[in-house]
């Protein structure tokens, strides 16, 4: 962001006030955003999970069959 920040102000879009307000901008919303928002759980725990269902799931319906 700093950089993208430095280009703008080079290239004669921004200004540097523009850059600093921006870059304070947006180290507040994600730090808001990290507070709220739940975190996304890795690939590992979805698989965990996933494999879990599959197998009450499967055990559900073998209960179910075993009825009939």
């Amino acid at each position: 962001s700093d950089l993208a920040g430095m280009r703008r102000i080079y290239g004669g879009i921004h200004f540097m006030a523009d850059n600093i307000a921006g870059l304070a901008l947006g180290a507040q919303v994600a730090d808001w955003s990290h507070s709220q928002l739940n975190p996304v759980p890795e690939p590992a725990t979805m698989l965990l999970l996933g494999g879990l269902g599959a197998g009450l799931l499967r055990r559900r319906r073998r209960a179910a069959s075993d009825r009939s």
